[in-house]
């Protein structure tokens, strides 16, 4: 629920791809706007202040009682991906896929001038996996398979921005991880209602070098006063494992067409 205030809109005083960008968003969804004001790095705004550059427009949100502003947030988004289907006979069929992807983005804070700061992070995905599908009968299908997953998190710095700035610059470091997992499910209809299924997934997540990890006193809070050593591991050395065991099991029962009741259970 928005408070009682009166809005005031704060936009930027000089020329900018960021006016571009959100002006441009404005004539796509508004018809009015589109044709009273336009779109562009500078326009005539209708309403509000201005400031100069990203910092000034940030100084005035922070300072006036119920202003808003924009600011530049950017992300991109890219993946590919490789499959491959193989029949060895009617009933049996491998189906293999390897997929990459690449998540980015970065920021820029500027409400205050003397905390602003800039921030980039990355993940970066690669995956590889393959599954047989068998149908020894018209009512029966089992499947198994097997993955592996790495991913490479990029966490990236806390920069200062602007020379206004008192940030100092923090490295947030890097992290590797890789996933593995093995399946097998068996999926079984009784009749022309009932389908029974069970399954056994397997899986397992292993943290990777390079890293170093503190080691804390029994018991003691984790801060800087309590640490007991540093182990140091290289690139892609095992530094801990998790594993895990996840049952399935269930009926889908068709009560009538377009219609059915569902029952499942998840050990994890």
């Amino acid at each position: 629920r928005l408070p009682k205030v009166r809005i005031t809109v704060v936009r930027r005083s000089d020329s900018s791809g960021t006016t571009f960008l959100f002006t441009n968003y404005l004539s796509k969804v508004s018809k009015e706007w589109a044709e009273r004001v336009g779109c562009g790095p500078a326009v005539n705004w209708p309403v509000g202040i201005g400031g100069q550059k990203n910092p000034g427009v940030c100084n005035n949100v922070a300072r006036i009682n119920g202003a808003i502003g924009y600011t530049e947030y950017t992300y991109g988004n890219q993946g590919t991906s490789f499959n491959v289907q193989h029949k060895f006979s009617p009933a049996l069929k491998l189906e293999s896929s390897l997929i990459t992807s690449n998540y980015r983005f970065s920021t820029i804070e500027k409400k205050v001038a003397n905390e602003s700061y800039s921030q980039n992070y990355a993940l970066n995905h690669t995956e590889l996996k393959a599954g047989l599908t068998w149908i020894p009968t018209g009512k029966q299908t089992v499947k198994l398979g097997a993955g592996v997953v790495r991913y490479d998190l990029d966490r990236g710095s806390v920069d200062p921005h602007g020379e206004e700035s008192l940030r100092v610059r923090v490295d947030l470091g890097k992290e590797q991880g890789l996933e593995t997992a093995f399946y097998i499910d068996d999926n079984l209809a009784v009749g022309s209602r009932l389908n029974v299924y069970a399954g056994l997934r397997y899986s397992m997540f292993t943290a990777l070098g390079p890293q170093s990890v503190r080691s804390y006193f029994p018991g003691a809070e984790m801060n800087d006063k309590n640490v007991s050593g540093t182990t140091t591991y290289n690139k892609n050395e095992q530094i801990t494992t998790y594993q895990n065991p996840e049952i399935r099991s269930g009926l889908d029962f068709k009560v009538i067409k377009g219609g059915s009741l569902k029952l499942s259970v998840t050990q994890m």
